[in-house]
């Protein structure tokens, strides 16, 4: 009986109410994950500088002006010297200007023609934008797998507490039984040795699964960013999901939603960009100059101001660049070769591991439902025995080979449930689906 009073205070201490903390779901733990998880924030930081960049290269279609102004003080005004009998007998000196010059004016630049560049690193930047956008999403939808993963992994071993625990339970009252037969000479000792040792790896057992159940909820805290000190309560069971698609289907899905796929397109782009803009050093600059100057010697003197306007179309073209670009062009195109094998690789990968999932999920299922038939006949089972045996009909190892046997079908049908969820939920994650 001691125990036993060790195994139902290990249930009572797993299972008490926790005096202070949190109740959460799994869409509660992936909604946690998502807002703190750093690789999440730096995707979504990356997405940001990604979008800066864009309105800085689309800054290039439209004028920039700027102001200027300065105003200066001499010392000492320069002068020229006339010498003496050039124009009068005696020398003469010239102040050129005055000690104080004044200037302040705008300058509005227009490009016009740019060869290309301007347009072709927008359209490079908005492209990088969007391969953000799809590295944002990749972290997103691997964290809620993971989060899904932690959570159900929880679940299950609760689970499989629970079923122990009862198993517990029920060797107890064998084990009471098996002593009482003893006692009154109907049973051999080895019958009521047999029972101790059972109640004795049951709570073995046990033990094992609550160090489990620590480690998986340490690493599902850490991934919702949950402090230690905090009590955690799941809420929520492991319930069969439907997936009414075919294979094919899984297949076109993940061909059209995969972000790693549209990310080696958006490189692809990228590079076709870089060798449009390598090119177009080679072409022309053309821009519009429009400036005013107003300047004066005097600064509080307003009729000494002299204003003056002047536009200016301005050509620059590049003749020889020492083969820079033709090398930079080189360099793309081997890149864009790079990334289309690459690419072909990923393809069958995807293919693969979507098919692996999905007869994980098939198999999963039949296994599920097969398990699911098993614990029916196991109870049946169970009862028959523990009721033979209760009037000297059935042997102890009788019923504890029934229990075995119902307790192996419930743990077998938790597992095969566990993991058809799980590999839903990859398959999920294996299409580009978030949910």
């Amino acid at each position: 009986m001691k125990l036993l009073t060790v195994s139902f205070a290990l249930i009572l201490l797993l299972y008490s109410p926790p005096t202070s903390g949190v109740v959460l779901s799994v869409d509660d733990c992936i909604e946690m994950a998502l807002e703190s998880d750093q690789s999440v924030i730096a995707a979504r930081y990356a997405l940001e500088e990604a979008h800066g960049n864009l309105v800085y290269a689309r800054s290039g279609f439209f004028p920039t002006l700027s102001l200027d102004a300065s105003i200066t003080k001499l010392s000492t005004v320069p002068q020229v010297t006339i010498p003496a009998g050039l124009f009068g007998p005696d020398e003469m000196r010239i102040a050129m200007g005055t000690d104080e010059q004044v200037s302040f004016g705008a300058t509005l630049v227009q490009p016009i023609w740019y060869g290309g560049r301007v347009y072709n690193a927008y359209k490079l930047s908005k492209t990088a934008e969007l391969s953000a956008g799809e590295e944002l999403r990749l972290a997103r939808s691997r964290l809620v797998y993971d989060v899904r993963q932690a959570f159900y992994d929880l679940l299950l071993t609760e689970e499989l507490i629970a079923v122990t625990a009862e198993s517990i339970e029920r060797a107890g009252d064998h084990l009471s039984v098996a002593e009482k037969r003893y006692q009154v000479g109907l049973a051999p000792k080895f019958e009521m040795l047999r029972a101790q040792v059972d109640v004795t790896n049951l709570n073995t057992q046990l033990i094992q699964l609550e160090n489990l159940h620590r480690v998986q909820e340490r690493a599902l805290r850490q991934l919702i960013n949950l402090d230690e000190d905090k009590a955690l309560e799941l809420v929520g069971r492991m319930e069969y999901v439907e997936l009414p698609m075919t294979l094919e289907e899984c297949l076109e899905e993940a061909s059209a939603n995969r972000a790693e796929l549209a990310q080696m397109e958006y490189q692809l782009d990228i590079l076709e960009r870089n060798i449009s803009l390598s090119k177009s050093g080679d072409n022309p600059l053309i821009s519009l100059i429009g400036s005013y100057q107003n300047t004066s010697d005097r600064f509080f003197d307003s009729e000494h101001y002299q204003g003056v306007f002047s536009a200016t179309l301005n050509l620059s073209w590049p003749l020889w660049d020492s083969f820079a670009t033709s090398g930079q062009v080189m360099a793309a195109r081997a890149q864009m070769r790079q990334i289309e094998m690459g690419r072909e690789q990923l393809e069958e990968g995807i293919i693969l591991e979507v098919e692996a999932l999905y007869r994980q999920m098939e198999s999963s299922r039949q296994m599920m439902v097969a398990q699911e038939a098993n614990i029916a006949l196991c109870e049946e089972a169970v009862d028959m025995v523990e009721a033979q045996y209760k009037v000297g009909l059935a042997t102890y190892l009788d019923v504890t080979d029934s229990q075995l046997t119902l307790r192996q079908a419930e743990i077998g049908y938790m597992q095969a449930l566990h993991d058809y969820l799980l590999a839903v939920y990859e398959l999920y994650r294996a299409m580009g689906w978030e949910e």
